[in-house]
């Protein structure tokens, strides 16, 4: 063969091998599988840690269940549910829940990351603790409802009692201060000297203060004084409230 037909037949073999896609594929290949086989063992591996929870969560809530049945106490229980863990390698303890369903049986659930798993029991052989719980009689709500309804009602009727001492206890420092100001003036001036005093007061408790004063002699006044007020729960006691006293001072000689 001629040299020069076998040289241009070589230079076209390279063009073509240069210009065809082989290599392109070659790099996606070497891209893109890496990338595959990492979701597909990521996938694999989610998936059977998904399946060891719930075989473990299964395991441990029948080996648990037949310590109870067997007489096993609380105190046993929790040291077995610790071997449990490490065995299984979970990295936290699991949730427990033992409902009574009746007087001999019960429900043991066994809660771990998602995967839940319940046993029933028979609590004829069990430890007397275990039988010391109470039948699971339904949700506590309304109870709850009940007792924050209680407080709040107690609580209501503490604020207004405490509210009607408060205004027994000024109705009294009025009319002492009102009968010890007045002590020693005569009939003729005793009303207005009460009125006099009065004025002093602030003006919201002059509004609501309603009072009588008389003089048995020259040297004794004799004070009737009701202060009205409101109670801070009105739905309690919608209208105002008087707390009324009687005080008497006399003068006395030099």
């Amino acid at each position: 063969m001629p040299v020069g037909i076998l040289s241009a037949n070589l230079v076209s073999r390279l063009r073509a091998a240069l210009c065809a896609d082989s290599g392109s594929s070659v790099i996606e290949f070497v891209l893109v599988f890496p990338v595959v086989l990492v979701m597909i063992l990521l996938a694999f591996s989610d998936t059977h840690a998904v399946q060891m929870r719930q075989l473990g969560v299964t395991l441990m809530a029948r080996e648990l269940g037949r310590g109870i049945e067997i007489g096993r106490t609380p105190t046993e229980i929790a040291q077995a549910l610790s071997l449990l863990c490490d065995d299984l390698g979970f990295g936290d303890e699991p949730r427990l829940l033992l409902v009574k369903t009746d007087q001999d049986t019960a429900m043991l659930t066994v809660s771990y990351k998602g995967e839940t798993h319940s046993s029933n029991l028979t609590l004829k052989n069990s430890n007397p603790l275990w039988k010391q719980l109470q039948p699971e009689l339904g949700s506590s709500l309304p109870l709850l409802v009940a007792l924050v309804g209680l407080v709040v009602g107690i609580s209501c009727l503490s604020m207004n009692l405490s509210a009607t001492r408060i205004a027994y206890v000024r109705a009294n420092d009025l009319a002492s201060s009102l009968a010890i100001s007045v002590a020693g003036s005569g009939d003729a001036v005793l009303t207005e000297t009460a009125e006099v005093t009065a004025r002093d007061w602030p003006i919201e408790i002059q509004s609501r203060v309603k009072f009588r004063v008389q003089s048995p002699d020259q040297k004794t006044s004799d004070v009737r004084l009701c202060y009205e007020y409101q109670e801070i729960w009105e739905w309690l006691a919608p209208s105002r409230q008087q707390a009324c006293a009687e005080r008497k001072a006399r003068l006395l000689p030099p």
